[in-house]
C-alpha cells in the first residue's frame, strides 16, 4: 500500500489509520489525516488543514485547492 497524497498541495505522507499502524509506523507520526465532512471526504496534509477555516465545508477545501500551485 503507497503512501496517501494530499488532495490539495499532492505531496505524501504517513497516515495513521488503525492498529495495524501500532507495529509497522515505529514511533513515527502522522502527516495529515482524513477530514469527514458531511457531504465529502479529503485526504490533507497537516499544513493543508492548517489553512482552512475552523470549521471547513468542502467548498473551502476545494477553493483551498483551486489556489495552491502544485
Amino acid at each position: 500500500m503507497g503512501r496517501p497524497q494530499c488532495d490539495v498541495c499532492s505531496s505524501q505522507f504517513s497516515l495513521a489509520t488503525g492498529r495495524e499502524n501500532l507495529w509497522i509506523m515505529q514511533g513515527q507520526r502522522s502527516g495529515g489525516l482524513i477530514l469527514e465532512l458531511e457531504d465529502a471526504e479529503f485526504t490533507l496534509c497537516y499544513s493543508c488543514l492548517e489553512r482552512l477555516p475552523s470549521e471547513p465545508t468542502a467548498d473551502d477545501v476545494n477553493t483551498l485547492a483551486d489556489h495552491t500551485d502544485t
